[in-house]
């Protein structure tokens, strides 16, 4: 009876211990964003949040563009920001890490220091992307799920695919608000690739397979979205069957919404 009455007690423990898990991890995004005086003067003169600032700094991103484009001619400023995203998450791993101190904390003492960094809206270079969660109003950063991961819209946090229903492999980041959320919680169906030239829609190439239609159509760069590149299942997929089943989960948006994006196209 005493044993009865012990395990009862920590079955109740363990589910209590796992709902107050739970809903720290869903308002794990709502950190206080300040840090001490003291603590702000030790960060500023650590070489990792140097590097971290300068990943923020216009001059720094447009001078990136140029170096990269005097080869190919094909890359933008907000490609380039967006692409140093994981690099970004890197640096605020290890300062996390080494100060115990939290990314919107870290973020806010950058803004706090180099506002002029943040004056324009960073915006995708699709500008179908507008529709979608009215994410150009915002100031934002996308953050990829480490490999096999997926994002869990539930409790804003990369899960295990099982999970997660088709889960996004990335998520994106508010540096305003501190918010996450996710980046493609919109439609799009009203998406689509008008705009190229006959042999390169879509719709002209039903029977294709995503990793056929890409190396006809689009920049190898394209395979950058997709953590494991053209050795995912996606790319098996035909066209027709990505259309018909873009609105079912994250992982169909994302692969739609990449193959019809202007700027992944060659």
């Amino acid at each position: 009876m005493i044993n009865s009455k012990i395990s009862l007690f920590a079955i109740t423990v363990s589910i209590i211990t796992l709902v107050s898990c739970s809903k720290n991890a869903t308002n794990s995004h709502k950190i206080e964003n300040t840090i001490s005086q003291n603590l702000q003067s030790i960060i500023q003169n650590d070489s990792i949040y140097k590097r971290l600032v300068i990943s923020y700094d216009p001059s720094y991103i447009n001078y990136r563009v140029e170096k990269k484009n005097e080869k190919f001619n094909v890359f933008n400023y907000t490609d380039e920001y967006n692409s140093l995203s994981n690099l970004r998450l890197y640096y605020y791993y290890l300062l996390q890490k080494k100060y115990t101190t939290s990314l919107p904390q870290i973020l806010n003492l950058i803004k706090k220091n180099n506002s002029v960094f943040f004056d324009k809206k960073i915006k995708p270079a699709n500008d179908s992307f507008e529709s979608l969660a009215n994410i150009t109003s915002r100031n934002y950063i996308e953050i990829s799920c480490p490999i096999g991961l997926v994002f869990n819209p539930v409790i804003l946090l990369c899960d295990f695919p099982e999970n997660v229903d088709g889960g996004d492999f990335y998520f994106c980041y508010d540096t305003d608000t501190y918010e996450v959320f996710d980046c493609l919680a919109g439609s799009v169906s009203h998406i689509d690739d008008s705009y190229a030239d006959s042999e390169c829609r879509i719709d002209n190439n039903p029977y294709l397979t995503v990793l056929e239609f890409a190396d006809k159509c689009c920049l190898p760069s394209l395979w950058d979205k997709f953590p494991l590149g053209q050795t995912g299942s996606y790319a098996a997929l035909s066209l027709s069957y990505v259309k018909a089943n873009r609105e079912t989960t994250a992982i169909f948006k994302r692969c739609w919404f990449e193959l019809t994006k202007f700027s992944n196209r060659k």
